[in-house]
């Protein structure tokens, strides 16, 4: 037997890998420091931008709590005082409808100058990219969000790919050009790059940054024993959820995927029944469940996960409690290379 460790929540998860086995690791490229401008020197560059003002950040819609409290307590590292705001006084407008798709435009511009509009730029099962752009959707009243989540589910994704919804996004916030902050996650949880300026050019030079960051060309072989990432990833269900879209999508056949979400069900479980059963999504987590079980395709990859197994079965997957027997489970045939896969949520696979 060989002993791995994946991250876990909080914490790391041994594995038994039964030998005789090829065992593999995918993991982000090294970070050269010296290519980056210091991110302390960018918080203050800001700073003097802003000067006394708290700033009334509005985050992008996928983002998660572990997320928003890490770039939270990034911005108080410097002179600066930020707090978060769920519903902006502004409010958009979206015009259109699940079928033909939809435009937005804001009402009730210029936004207060304290307010900024904030992303953490990641890859999403969703909308292809999440950030700064997807900051639009706290501003539509709830009505518009339930069409706006049936026409977005509808979509063809490509996980770190730019598709329709983020362009109709973009474009309704072009007309405005708010002050935007940008976040880039290091694999080690920690913020790697900060950029911030008008309209969506430091989303645009993050998503650049997140893919030298975060692009492998190794290609993904044999039985894939992958991790959500930990945390900050690693937060509740559905969102936890993203690598094993990622894996999915990148044509995996064999999968055993380990997250505690420990942070439990993103939405009222009743509600849940009905939205992915329905297949008509609440919010953005719910969309990335029925987007997850649109791609699954009679696939029923192995979750190791803290959540109850109904709620697991339910999104079409198969839970086991422990990561150990799930590894024995599978034929030994299946599983003469196993590839490690620590960092599921955040990597993109090129290869």
């Amino acid at each position: 037997m060989v002993e791995v460790w994946l991250p876990f929540g909080d914490t790391e998860l041994p594995v038994m890998i039964p030998e005789p086995t090829t065992l593999r690791e995918i993991v982000p490229p090294p970070v050269d420091d010296e290519r980056e401008e210091p991110v302390e020197q960018k918080l203050d560059d800001l700073a003097s931008e802003v000067g006394e003002r708290t700033l009334n950040l509005v985050f992008d819609y996928e983002s998660n709590r572990s997320q928003r409290d890490l770039c939270l307590d990034f911005l108080s590292r410097g002179a600066l005082k930020a707090v978060e705001i769920d519903q902006p006084e502004s409010r958009a407008v979206s015009e259109g409808d699940a079928e033909s798709g939809f435009t937005f435009h804001i009402d009730r511009f210029p936004l207060e100058p304290s307010t900024v509009l904030a992303g953490v730029c990641q890859p999403s099962s969703v909308l292809g990219w999440s950030g700064y752009p997807a900051a639009i959707i706290r501003f539509l009243p709830l009505g518009s969000n339930l069409e706006v989540f049936s026409w977005i589910v509808r979509q063809e994704t490509t996980f770190g790919e730019r598709g329709q919804t983020l362009s109709a996004f973009n474009e309704a916030l072009s007309a405005y050009d708010p002050l935007s902050v940008s976040f880039v996650l290091s694999p080690d949880g920690k913020v790697a790059d900060f950029r911030f300026g008008f309209g969506s050019e430091p989303w645009a030079d993050s998503v650049a940054t997140y893919e030298r960051l975060w692009t492998t060309e190794e290609p993904l072989e044999g039985l894939v024993l992958a991790s959500s990432g930990g945390r900050p990833w690693d937060d509740s269900f559905l969102g936890s959820l993203k690598g094993l879209f990622n894996l999915v999508a990148s044509g995996v056949e064999r999968i055993i995927y380990v997250a505690e979400a420990r942070g439990g069900l993103e939405v009222d479980l009743t509600k849940f029944w009905k939205a992915v059963s329905e297949r008509r999504p609440l919010d953005i987590h719910t969309a990335s469940a029925i987007k997850l079980m649109g791609i699954l395709k009679g696939r029923r990859p192995m979750l190791v996960s803290a959540i109850p197994e109904f709620i697991a079965k339910k999104t079409g997957l198969r839970s086991r409690a422990d990561v150990d027997k799930a590894v024995a489970s599978v034929r030994r045939s299946e599983r003469t290379t196993i590839t490690l896969v620590p960092k599921a949520s955040g990597t993109l696979f090129r290869g």
